[in-house]
């Protein structure tokens, strides 16, 4: 004869940690953002006329863009974009002042 086991007793869910009666996570602070953001996905042309389907930008480095993309025969690319193959205004965007 089989046995059915007893149900296990439901784990509990540990409560965040409070200072004074406030959450850390609302104490923390936000980061602050100078730039209005690009929609999450976007077509970027550039200098030379190529154009990039359904952008995200990944990653900005001191000299460059990388970018995950839609490529034309589908599936997704990953692509570094140099600050001087961007147009002005999107290099203007993400290329930091130099110090």
């Amino acid at each position: 004869m089989l046995s059915i086991p007893a149900p296990l007793p439901k784990a509990s869910v540990p409560t965040p940690a409070r200072v004074s009666g406030q959450d850390l996570a609302a104490s923390e602070p936000k980061p602050v953002t100078t730039r209005a953001p690009l929609p999450s996905r976007f077509n970027l042309e550039t200098v030379n006329g190529t154009i990039y389907h359904s952008v995200v930008v990944e990653r900005v480095e001191t000299n460059a863009i990388v970018i995950s993309y839609i490529p034309a025969n589908g599936g997704t690319a990953m692509r570094r974009l140099y600050f001087d193959e961007l147009t002005s205004d999107t290099r203007e965007r993400y290329e930091t002042p130099p110090r």
